[in-house]
């Protein structure tokens, strides 16, 4: 699949090389649930181009893929390689609410193979792409689901905590930087599972701050996956099909 040229890239204000903050900056509670309510704020739709690398004890790769959302818990997936003058596809995962369908395109096979089943099986088929069941929105708006009124903790120095739920019926821990008041990690937990997310290279967006480079760590299994940003669009009109995978 060949990503979408006109994309609406991303001028990416990165804050890395900039003056050193003290370690420790003292923030009131508000000011850090309106930063995390500002950068968690989820739009209904996203696309975004990425550049995505996968590591596990098995294998290593990387790819470039196509990010599709639509609120509340609807995300797609499409992985694919560059060669001459085209692409050639990876794989496609779409997960839906409770069901998921995963089509991979091996080389040398004749035809790609097709997997549909609940998303709770995913760590069980697919354990690369599990945690992005769990985590869904929280991949891309750091400190979604955090209540008004939600309680602001400490850790570590110069860090604060604020709690969240996701759609999937995950909870997360938000962690905040006080002096940048960027979120920076996330720790997803669901039925067992852990999931730990890494947020850097914030810039400005839609007046918030978002990660360009997102990495998602499942230590249990080893393995970690990284996105980074090219370009990104926010309520953006999903074609009809931008959903329905074709094997």
């Amino acid at each position: 699949m060949v990503a979408r040229g006109n994309a609406v890239a991303m001028a990416w204000m990165l804050t890395l090389g900039a003056c050193v903050a003290p370690p420790d900056v003292a923030r009131s509670p508000d000011e850090v649930r309106a930063a995390v309510a500002r950068s968690g704020a989820v739009a209904r739709t996203l696309y975004a181009e990425l550049a995505m690398g996968f590591r596990s004890p098995e294998r290593d790769a990387s790819t470039s893929a196509v990010l599709r959302y639509r609120a509340p818990d609807t995300l797609r997936l499409t992985a694919f390689v560059d060669v001459v003058l085209d692409t050639r596809p990876v794989f496609d995962l779409v997960i839906d609410g409770g069901r998921y369908t995963f089509v991979v395109h091996e080389d040398g096979a004749a035809a790609p193979h097709t997997e549909t089943g609940e998303t709770n099986r995913l760590a069980e088929i697919q354990p690369m792409l599990a945690g992005f069941h769990w985590t869904r929105e929280g991949l891309f708006f750091p400190g979604a689901g955090v209540v008004a009124n939600a309680e602001v903790g400490r850790e570590g120095t110069g860090m604060y905590t604020v709690e969240g739920g996701l759609s999937t019926g995950a909870r997360a821990t938000w962690v905040v930087d006080g002096a940048s008041l960027d979120v920076v990690r996330a720790r997803v937990h669901a039925r067992g599972e852990t999931f730990e997310i890494e947020y850097a290279e914030h810039g400005e967006l839609a007046g918030r701050r978002l990660p360009r480079r997102t990495t998602l760590v499942d230590k249990r299994r080893k393995i970690a996956v990284t996105a980074v940003v090219s370009a990104l669009e926010l309520e953006v009109a999903h074609e009809d099909d931008a959903f329905a995978v074709q094997d």
